[in-house]
């Protein structure tokens, strides 16, 4: 439809950023950034199409981090206005007091994002932070679903700001008088980040949702750890890195009980590799890499779910590309959505998980371990190349993340020619998890609260500096 809408109107802008977003889901990133340049050519002033320009680059090693950080310094210069549409912040400069945080994002529902922060809502200590979420999305009428209902009740304040302006949601934050306000979405889909911009808040942060700098040089911070930004690319950022003492992010435990199941291969004879990951992150790269491992083992399956694998086409052009590498439309089994508690029953078919690169799982990751599931990783030069490095290393696992496509394929080969130890692994995964700073919700809020506080000290100090 989006072709034959360009056959009656060629400069018809809004069909070339459907086909950009559905040629992403299909997992043909290089056409989806080839439709956005040319819906950015005829609308330069799209803030919406470059953003997901700049988010699509992170799926392609092709794209140096100096590339992602010149692109994401160009969205700013393109779009953030010159002339701020708000004095500045009159916050009072109090290190001590009470404050107020404010969450903007349009994934407050059952996304990684909304995963979460639930943990977060959930241990903020009350007595020294009062939290606003900001809510920009429309589904379901702005109410979201069953998550969205638990963080709205779990917020001090919420507010879905999905049909204001960049400038009445910059106005909004200012007259709620927040004292921090942290962007959860970058530069993916549903950003306010023009509104940032505006400098509606004394102190701003970046943090989970994204992966990489806005650009901004209203954003004052982003938080990290030191796996995420090792001090060697801390120069593709915009922002000053904040390190949380262990990881980034924190797991929140599925509602219900989904237990992992016995090793399959011990009952079928056969290793089941597995990746649950958004097909975007499939790259031609990435099937080389996963066909030369299934060629070195002859036995071996692959299976892959995520919820555009419920299209013939998508089906297809997967299975011709296995089949380009020689390996038979048999042995990969590709699956469409499930809902999370299915997704979930669905790792008792997987072995061992293997994560894309560059851009590595997330959340995908900390469940499959959750499931039992060890997953092989293998480590970039880029905040997506280490997410999965974070994880494992927080875990005790480091001699699962290598640094070459050769010890990745190695590592998950011996990995699957020793199946006591995958069992062994099977058994425990969870219990690792959940006793360490991953599954930590009151420890890592502490760590969160107190960056934030060592962030509002720091305002404090220059806010009471006399002029010179």
């Amino acid at each position: 439809m989006c072709e034959k809408a360009l056959q009656l109107q060629p400069g018809f802008t809004p069909a070339f950023n459907t086909l950009s977003t559905i040629r992403s889901m299909q997992g043909q990133v290089e056409e989806a950034i080839r439709f956005r340049r040319q819906a950015l050519k005829l609308n330069p002033n799209n803030a919406e199409a470059e953003s997901d320009l700049v988010m699509s680059m992170h799926y392609l090693s092709d794209y140096s981090p100096e590339d992602l950080f010149a692109a994401a310094k160009d969205w700013a210069a393109h779009h953030i206005p010159r002339e701020r549409c708000l004095p500045p912040p009159a916050n009072s400069p109090d290190p001590q007091r009470r404050l107020r945080v404010g969450y903007v994002s349009g994934d407050f529902h059952t996304h990684p994002v909304g995963l979460f922060i639930e943990s977060v809502l959930t241990h903020h200590d009350r007595s020294g932070y009062e939290t606003f979420c900001y809510y920009n999305d429309t589904y379901n009428n702005g109410e979201g679903d069953g998550l969205t209902k638990r963080l709205r009740q779990l917020a001090d304040h919420w507010t879905n700001i999905s049909w204001q302006t960049d400038r009445a949601v910059a106005e909004q934050i200012r007259q709620d008088g927040i004292d921090i306000l942290v962007d959860l979405a970058g530069h993916t889909n549903k950003n306010r980040l023009v509104a940032f911009g505006h400098r509606p808040a004394p102190v701003q942060a970046t943090w989970f949702g994204y992966f990489g700098t806005t650009g901004l040089d209203t954003m004052d911070h982003i938080i990290a750890d030191r796996f995420v930004i090792p001090p060697s690319e801390e120069r593709y950022y915009t922002e000053r890195v904040v390190r949380l003492p262990h990881a980034y992010e924190c797991f929140h435990p599925p509602e219900y009980s989904v237990e992992p199941g016995p090793l399959p291969a011990l009952a079928t004879g056969k290793i089941t590799f597995g990746s649950f990951n958004n097909t975007a992150k499939l790259t031609d790269e990435v099937i080389a890499c996963w066909s030369r491992l299934l060629r070195a083992l002859p036995d071996a399956q692959l299976y892959l779910k995520y919820r555009p694998f419920g299209d013939p086409g998508v089906r297809r052009r997967y299975q011709s590309l296995f089949a380009d590498h020689g390996i038979a439309m048999e042995r990969i089994k590709l699956a469409g959505y499930s809902p999370r508690k299915e997704l979930l029953a669905a790792y008792r078919e997987v072995d061992i998980g293997l994560d894309p690169f560059p851009f590595n799982g997330g959340v995908t990751t900390l469940e499959s371990l959750w499931m039992g599931v060890q997953v092989v990783n293998l480590r970039g030069d880029r905040f997506v190349s280490h997410v999965g490095e974070t994880i494992l290393m927080n875990l005790g696992l480091e001699q699962y993340v290598v640094d070459c496509e050769e010890d990745y394929i190695s590592k998950a080969a011996a990995l699957a020619a020793d199946l006591p130890r995958l069992a062994e692994l099977r058994g425990r995964l969870r219990a690792l998890l959940l006793n360490s700073p991953l599954c930590d919700g009151a420890g890592f809020t502490r760590e969160v609260e107190a960056a934030y506080r060592s962030m509002w000290e720091s305002w404090c100090r220059t806010a009471k500096r006399p002029l010179s």
